[in-house]
């Protein structure tokens, strides 16, 4: 396991943070945790991908740069749409 996910796995467990280490370099969290750019740069968070409808953000901000995704929270939402979207979004923040 690396060090940033045991950080953040330490962080989680003494309730700092709700999110969860899905590989070394992604995490994902809840609306609190991206809206947080104190915890985001604690854990060396620079990109956050938003998905919501009522939650904005988009551009650079004290160097967190936000991409956000218009689709609601719903079995029915069609999320594939934005794929591409999303995937270039993560290929920069690992590049």
């Amino acid at each position: 396991m690396s060090e940033v996910v045991k950080e953040f796995d330490k962080k989680k467990q003494n309730k700092e943070l709700c999110g969860t280490a899905i590989l070394p370099f992604l995490f994902l969290g809840c609306q609190h945790d991206a809206s947080d750019p104190v915890k985001l740069k604690q854990m060396n968070i620079n990109y956050v991908l938003n998905v919501t409808l009522d939650v904005p953000g988009e551009g650079t901000v004290d160097n967190i740069h936000y991409k956000r995704i218009p689709a609601k929270d719903s079995f029915d939402q069609n999320l594939k749409q934005y794929f591409e979207e999303c995937f270039q979004f993560i290929g920069k923040c690992w590049s």
